[in-house]
């Protein structure tokens, strides 16, 4: 696998993690105890629903570009269609995957999101179906850093059949890390994952997480690298395994809670 993730690897896997870089809940942001939704309307800066359109994400996988390895398939949380991303046995080697299994849609790094300054909304659903084979350990959505030493900034990923949101910031080389368990996945059930960020590697930077409405992640502090920016990654990325899929449906940027979350947000 690439180097960021055989850094992950070992992190998850070890027990070694600071307690003081933990951040759950229980942050005492002043500005977290506000309803999200009293921001106002706000408008949606970019979506994707995946009715048959990538709308301009490209995909990473053993076939491409001459081929999809994913497909649209008539399982969604908005519309009719979503988007199915499968990998197969021997789905290697796939832009600096190593041994590891890819198949990935990714948002191109933009002028419009992921910089140094930038504050933003972003939803994103999905769904694990009957044909989801549990890793060891693997990625379902991540802001990845434009960089090439750290880990990617923000992932959700699975870590057997536990769910668990893991940021990294600051100093690439070494940097600060918080994370939050959001407990067993399920299979069948659509996952709805609201993000509030500030994009910084200073403090005044921001990542508070909602899962299903409820408020899951609320860190203060450097969210991105110094020196780098972010982009964003749908993923179904994993050690070996047998065929395994993931469904996506509604990803939508925004500049308020109300421009991208289907429901009202706890606080």
């Amino acid at each position: 696998m690439d180097s960021t993730l055989r850094k992950l690897a070992g992190l998850l896997l070890s027990a070694t993690f600071p307690a003081a870089l933990l951040v759950g809940c229980a942050d005492a942001d002043a500005r977290s105890r506000h309803d999200p939704f009293d921001e106002g309307a706000g408008k949606v800066a970019w979506s994707c629903d995946f009715e048959g359109d990538y709308c301009g994400m490209y995909e990473q996988s053993k076939v491409e570009p001459r081929e999809h390895r994913s497909t649209f398939v008539p399982v969604a949380r908005h519309g009719k269609l979503g988007v199915k991303l499968t990998t197969l046995p021997g789905d290697d080697q796939v832009h600096g995957a190593g041994k590891w299994e890819r198949d990935d849609l990714e948002l191109p790094p933009s002028p419009a999101y992921c910089n140094e300054g930038q504050e933003e909304w972003w939803a994103v659903s999905f769904l694990f179906p009957d044909d989801y084979v549990v890793p060891k350990l693997g990625l379902v959505m991540d802001f990845h850093d434009n960089g090439s030493h750290g880990e990617a900034n923000m992932h959700l990923l699975t870590h057997g059949d536990e769910l668990r949101l893991h940021g990294f910031s600051g100093d690439d080389r070494n940097p600060t890390e918080y994370k939050v368990e959001l407990g067993r996945l399920h299979r069948n059930k659509w996952y709805d994952v609201v993000f509030h960020m500030k994009w910084s590697s200073g403090k005044d930077g921001f990542m508070q997480v909602w899962l299903d409405g409820r408020k899951v992640m609320a860190h203060r502090g450097p969210t991105l690298y110094r020196g780098y920016s972010c982009y964003f990654k749908l993923a179904n990325y994993h050690e070996p395994s047998a065929a395994s899929s993931i469904v996506f449906d509604r990803v939508v940027r925004g500049t308020t809670a109300r421009a991208v979350a289907l429901a009202r947000l706890g606080r």
